[in-house]
């Protein structure tokens, strides 16, 4: 990876909201949602000639068809992001107080071994300096 790959991310560090990087994430996936939704309601309404009541209908629908499925992407998002979090505190705690990690080691894709990875890397380091 490269540090052109950071440049989103970089431009989004630099936004007062949203600063965790969990904020980010739920940021952008709102907006990528979203925009194009109401882009489509928007179109549809104003391109269809829809009596008042029926137009209302459909809108009421629409938001409360986002609104349940953003609870829902949001919820799997905010679990999807545990390991990562997790290792940032992990890290911040070891580097504060010394305690050594206890992060899971059994997952395969890249956030499990960055967690395993993580635990490894403190546990030889701690070995050392001790």
């Amino acid at each position: 990876m490269r540090q052109n790959s950071l440049r989103l991310y970089s431009f989004l560090s630099r936004l007062d909201r949203l600063q965790s990087y969990k904020g980010k994430i739920m940021g952008i996936t709102f907006l990528g949602t979203h925009v194009p939704l109401l882009a489509l309601l928007v179109y549809l309404v104003l391109s269809a000639s829809f009596t008042w009541a029926a137009t209302v209908q459909i809108l009421l629908v629409a938001l409360l068809a986002t609104l349940i499925g953003t609870v829902l992407l949001l919820y799997i998002l905010d679990s999807l992001l545990a390991p990562v979090l997790m290792t940032s505190v992990a890290l911040r705690e070891y580097l504060s107080h010394q305690k050594l990690p206890n992060l899971p080691t059994e997952f395969k894709d890249e956030a499990g071994t960055l967690m395993a990875n993580t635990a490894l890397t403190i546990k030889k380091t701690d070995e050392v300096i001790q």
